[in-house]
């Protein structure tokens, strides 16, 4: 099975790539790949929840 293919992850890399601020960050998206090891994925979402409550908490930092 081809994840890449099943989740049709080319398109959602994509539109997630068009919100990219830079080109160096519209590459980084476009080279994702899908997580495959199940404990690295909630690893990875437990720090993106972590990073969620940041931003809610202390506001959007500075991007200049």
């Amino acid at each position: 099975m081809n994840a890449e293919l099943t989740l049709d992850f080319t398109t959602i890399k994509e539109q997630l790539a068009d919100y990219a601020l830079s080109e160096g960050a519209r590459t980084r998206l476009l080279a994702l790949t899908p997580g495959m090891k199940e404990g690295l994925c909630y690893s990875q979402l437990e720090e993106t929840g972590r990073a969620r409550k940041a931003l809610d908490e202390y506001g959007t930092p500075p991007l200049t």
